[in-house]
């Protein structure tokens, strides 16, 4: 059964007669006409910078891809560029193209204060081999995988480094030094979530760095504790992701009509859960199938797997292909498109999310949509959760496999009107956060936290929303024609009779 919101607008898309939900699915149209209004600053008016983000968008993953997207719509540019290990054009997914740091150096060497902007989420402590391991592709990431087996850590660093242009040992940490001496140096809610996983050289070296910056914004608590045991200022800040609704708006309802939506929409028009097979392990993967079974069918819903970091295509089909044959063909698919907006979009009309992805539980947060994720054996989902998460939902599934279905059922049971709340507490927390990031680092944000809507003036869109979906229903109108036919034929009014007879027996 649908929830009362879907049967809102999505962002404030209006539905006309070429813009209407097909028969029997409006609830998939969900409304976020309740979030945290924001408006536009007057660009002409407002100083512009000129940044290097630095972080992991030369990975293909969901929230890598994304998170560029979301800092280029909210801080002002006069220009940028995202900064990695490799350079990649993701473009075909709706991504950035990325330049490795030698190129970037080039394309920025002219530039006056230039802000080093690192976004790289959880991977800033990553090292520098196994984040090129991670982002090399095809015949680079096979000639790269052959030369480790034959060659020492040196030989690799050596050639990682002229391949890159990155001369530390970090894979996502700029330090402001050599070719960008004089740059500023910020972090936009970064992550460590495990501080001890690295050497001690590797960790004095990241703090030295660190101390330099004009802002040091965090996101997981374990990363924020860490960072102010060594004496560092730090920012506690939740992702950008978290207002992806206001900032996406207009991706994010162009999406809503894409191809591959509109599949799933009609395949299930109760409604779906959502889940990310990219962080499920293995032996995760019959306990897991057995309490999606039991919950879909308890709740009447369907299962769409997807990937948020995809892999290659011939493995990424094998993984689906394994998940869907799992369930009956009527109650699980695949969705088909890699799209980062269609994805995200496809998230914020989900009943539900369950997964292995932060990313895509961040957006699941951001617009008030139920989510669990499963088991990580990492800290990095609950270190966040600590801090900005609800007290009603779990941040993952407990180790005890037997009670994975009561509690995604627990997970899916959450008041709406809760989850709603959250998501606009988030709202307005990373707009405070942002200013005071800004204020930092002297960077000027695009947009603003705009006049609210008040209970009465919503409330009233809803009425007259639902007033125009029951008058186009055929069959409330069918009935509503009959009532007045039945209402024509018996004659006029009881009164106007008996006024008739009373003048027939004068005359």
């Amino acid at each position: 059964m649908s929830s009362p919101h879907n049967v809102l607008r999505f962002s404030k898309r209006s539905w006309s007669s070429s813009d209407s939900a097909p028969e029997g699915t409006a609830h998939h149209h969900p409304g976020l006409d309740w979030v945290m209004r924001v408006t536009e600053v007057n660009r002409i008016s407002a100083r512009a910078g000129e940044a290097l983000l630095v972080g992991a968008a030369d990975q293909e993953s969901l929230g890598n891809l994304l998170i560029p997207q979301v800092l280029t719509r909210l801080l002002n540019f006069s220009r940028f560029r995202c900064s990695g290990l490799v350079s990649a054009d993701y473009s075909e997914r709706a991504g950035y193209n990325t330049r490795n740091f030698g190129e970037s150096i080039l394309e920025m060497a002219e530039t006056r204060n230039l802000h080093l902007l690192h976004c790289s989420g959880d991977t800033l402590s990553t090292d520098l081999i196994e984040g090129y391991l991670s982002s090399a592709r095809n015949e680079e990431l096979e000639r790269f995988e052959s030369l480790a087996d034959i060659s020492e850590t040196e030989e690799l660093l050596k050639y990682v480094r002229r391949r890159t242009g990155q001369f530390d040992n970090f894979a996502h940490l700029v330090a402001p030094e050599g070719e960008f001496f004089g740059s500023r140096l910020s972090f936009h809610s970064v992550a460590i979530p495990d501080p001890d996983s690295f050497s001690a050289g590797r960790k004095k070296r990241m703090i030295e760095i660190m101390k330099s910056a004009n802002c040091v914004g965090v996101r997981d608590r374990v990363g924020a504790e860490f960072l102010e045991a060594e004496g560092i200022e730090v920012s506690r800040m939740p992702c950008c992701l978290s207002v992806l609704p206001q900032v996406g708006a207009r991706q994010l309802g162009e999406s809503r009509d894409s191809e591959a939506l509109n599949r799933i929409r009609h395949r299930f028009p109760n409604g779906w859960i959502a889940v990310d097979i990219s962080g499920i392990r293995n032996e995760h993967f019959s306990p897991l199938v057995s309490a999606l079974r039991e919950v879909t069918e308890s709740k009447d819903l369907g299962l769409v797997f997807f990937e948020s970091s995809p892999q290659r295509s011939d493995t990424r089909r094998s993984k689906l292909r394994r998940w869907v044959e799992s369930f009956e063909e009527w109650r699980a698919t695949g969705f088909d498109s890699n799209h980062i907006w269609e994805v995200a979009s496809f998230l914020l009309h989900s009943r539900a999310y369950c997964g292995g992805s932060l990313a895509a539980r961040i957006i699941c947060m951001s617009g008030g949509i139920a989510r669990i994720n499963t088991p990580s054996g990492e800290g990095g989902v609950q270190s966040y959760c600590d801090l900005w998460e609800g007290d009603s939902l779990r941040a993952e599934l407990s180790e005890n496999t037997k009670s994975w279905e009561k509690e995604i059922t627990e997970a899916m049971d959450v008041d709406l009107s809760d989850l709603q709340e959250h998501a606009n507490w988030l709202h307005n927390v990373y707009f405070e956060k942002l200013e005071e990031f800004c204020q930092k680092t002297g960077l000027t944000p695009s947009l603003k936290p705009g006049r609210s809507e008040t209970d009465h003036a919503r409330s009233a869109g809803t009425f007259h929303h639902l007033q125009d979906e029951w008058l186009a229903d055929k069959t409330s109108t069918r009935l509503f024609r009959k009532i007045n036919r039945r209402i024509k034929t018996r004659g006029a009014h009881p009164a106007v009779k008996e006024a008739g007879r009373d003048v027939r027996s004068v005359q």
